[in-house]
């Protein structure tokens, strides 16, 4: 029984399958690091951007502030206040975040081994 080809076929076929878990397995993590890498850079991105659109409108606002000022001096003392009021501008937009890339076999089966059916989605969750 256990020197049959059946059972030889079976064992080389479990070793590949070994094999190939492992590398996948390899695989997966090495995606896992780049991604990690890829949010590590768009959050420090993101942080940057942030800080030079609050610097930004902090000095839009002291700006504001002193023209404000200026203006309420110039009508205390009957003047027409003939300078245009500063603008913020445009600020920088947000960074998109990096996409999470599935990876999808033939059969529709992603790397990790999960199924999906992408022809039969929807965006409906049978609540109504």
């Amino acid at each position: 029984l256990l020197s049959g080809d059946k059972f030889y076929e079976r064992v080389v076929e479990f070793e590949q399958e070994q094999k190939k878990a492992a590398a996948d397995k390899q695989t997966r993590k090495a995606d896992q690091e780049r991604r990690a890498e890829e949010l590590a850079t768009w959050k420090w991105l993101e942080d940057q951007q942030k800080n030079q659109n609050k610097v930004q409108q902090a000095q839009y606002h002291d700006a504001l502030t002193r023209w404000e000022e200026e203006k309420a001096m110039a009508k205390a003392k009957g003047h027409r206040f003939t300078e245009k009021k500063p603008a913020l501008g445009k600020l920088q937009g947000a960074i998109l975040r990096p996409k999470l890339n599935i990876c999808e076999d033939k059969d529709g089966q992603s790397a990790s081994g999960e199924e999906f059916d992408l022809n039969n989605m929807s965006d409906d969750s049978g609540e109504e």
